[in-house]
């Protein structure tokens, strides 16, 4: 038994030194090469506390002629110590027993592999330490792992637009209106969860659509200030050359997909898309159809927005038919009656609802009870729109009839009714004044410089053009909204080269 190599988990690698009636002492080798001696009870082979080692090919040993590598281990025979058949740096082959052979802490080779099957895997308290610190990593990079796309980005990042992409961010689904007011920010929004996106899968499928004059914007904003990113624009390129299934990147304006390009996009899979100036769709048939059926084709959404819907509760419906169009769909009269009852009760349901998220606050300040908490509740859930949700009403009874866990079952409420009643709760917002009076941003004067300026003949002869044919328009076409959407583009196109080459596509139409 003397000079056996033995392995201890915790301290490694040893030999047993002596033994004797009460201990049995092993002298361990280190896998940083710092010999220590451990006394052991007589019987700890025996019960496994220390076992025998064999060592495996290639193991790099000290034995009395110098350095030597094991080759095979042979077999036993009646003999106690294990034989190796070794080789030498020289070539010579020799046999060693084990008695004469110290393994080295480590091998010639330095890979995780090799020191795999070498088991130099240092002890268990090393072991333990790496664990938790891989473990720490890991819950850190998922605490903040969100924060990469915030800090990479070069941007000027202010407190509100921080809070409309972290909520975007940490929702599983992607799908909002983000209608900040203008200059507050709406693209960096949107470009921070874009770069979140290929950040982590360089290989997703991206799509920006935006009015043709936006364009050129998008492409520089993405580049410029969200690592990098290359899109392809679309409006730069013949319809021919574009390779749709090679495109991952795609900036393409509301003008070509109504001409060529809501095809090609309809048949892919997008894994975000990204709609700017979404209200244009609501005057504009054919476009809000094309992105009804691109929703539905979109795993992740986001409609951009100053002013998302003006008119009534259609306009909101309309939009939330393209965020959840399973939810919201104009395809089902019950679907419609469920949102104009949802419609209707939105200020009740707000002035209930968010003081019982006050109380549940409150609780663990003490500024409130649990009776409080169970009186808000009994409220919100006393109002019609809610009163045949079975679910709402299944909590209730647990409330009543249990003492336990009524915090849980109260944010239960809370969370199912902001998700399936709160027709607001995907449409983020801020408000320029709002912002200024909690200073979160500067007040910013701007002064007007008036500069007269005379148009020559040719701008007089477009203007007077453009004003004939929309006269003529409006008195021949009984759809007003569809004459408001030409009136933009012959707009725009006394602005724009490249969309005034689309007016006389439009009017042969």
């Amino acid at each position: 038994m003397l000079k056996r190599l033995v392995r201890h988990e915790h301290f490694g690698e040893g030999r047993i030194a002596s033994i004797d009636a009460t201990a049995l002492r092993v002298v361990f080798f280190g896998a940083d090469g710092v010999v220590s001696e451990q006394s052991f009870a007589r019987d700890a082979l025996e019960k496994g506390i220390v076992t025998p080692t064999i060592l495996e090919t290639g193991r790099v040993c000290q034995s009395m002629d110098g350095e030597c590598e094991v080759l095979r281990a042979l077999p036993k025979l009646d003999e106690a110590w294990q034989r190796y058949e070794v080789r030498d740096p020289s070539g010579t082959i020799a046999v060693f027993s084990e008695a004469d052979l110290d393994p080295l802490p480590s091998s010639k080779e330095s890979k995780p592999s090799a020191r795999l099957a070498e088991r130099d895997i240092h002890n268990l308290v090393q072991f333990r330490s790496r664990e938790a610190f891989r473990t720490a990593c890991i819950r850190n990079l998922r605490q903040g792992g969100k924060l990469t796309a915030l800090l990479s980005a070069r941007i000027n990042l202010y407190p509100h637009q921080a809070f409309v992409a972290g909520t975007v961010l940490d929702d599983r689904r992607k799908r909002y209106i983000l209608a900040d007011e203008v200059g507050l920010g709406k693209t960096v929004e949107a470009g921070i969860v874009i770069h979140d996106l290929l950040s982590g899968n360089q290989d997703a499928r991206v799509l920006i659509i935006c009015p043709g004059t936006l364009t050129e914007q998008w492409f520089c904003e993405i580049y410029s200030k969200f690592g990098g990113q290359v899109f392809t624009l679309v409006d730069l390129h013949p319809e021919s050359e574009i390779k749709w299934k090679q495109v991952k990147h795609v900036i393409v304006s509301t003008a070509q997909i109504l001409q060529f390009a809501s095809e090609p996009i309809l048949n892919q899979t997008w894994d975000l898309v990204v709609i700017d100036e979404c209200h244009h769709l609501l005057s504009g048939s054919l476009l809000y159809q094309f992105a009804a059926s691109l929703s539905r084709r979109a795993r992740s959404l986001l409609l951009l927005s100053a002013i998302p819907a003006q008119q009534n509760e259609s306009e909101y419906f309309k939009l939330l038919a393209l965020l959840e169009p399973d939810k919201f769909d104009p395809a089902r009269p019950e679907a419609i009656e469920d949102f104009k009852r949802m419609y209707d009760a939105q200020t009740s349901l707000s002035r209930r609802l968010q003081p019982l998220i006050i109380r549940l606050r409150g609780l663990s300040t003490g500024d409130y009870t649990l009776d409080d908490i169970h009186r808000q509740i009994t409220k919100l859930l006393d109002l019609p729109l809610l009163s045949a949700d079975e679910r709402l009403q299944k909590l209730r009874r647990q409330l009543e009839q249990s003492s336990d866990g009524h915090l849980v079952v109260a944010q239960q409420i809370v969370d199912h009714v902001a998700d399936r009643y709160r027709l607001y709760r995907r449409i983020l917002r801020n408000r320029r004044k709002v912002l200024q009076a909690e200073q979160k941003i500067e007040v910013v004067t701007r002064l007007r410089d008036v500069i007269r300026y005379e148009p020559g003949p040719l701008e007089r002869q477009a203007w007077s053009a453009v004003g004939e044919l929309l006269e003529n328009s409006f008195k021949m076409s009984e759809d007003g909204k569809l004459v408001q959407a030409f009136a933009r583009t012959l707009w725009q196109s006394l602005a724009s080269s490249d969309c005034s080459e689309d007016v006389p596509a439009i009017v042969e139409s």
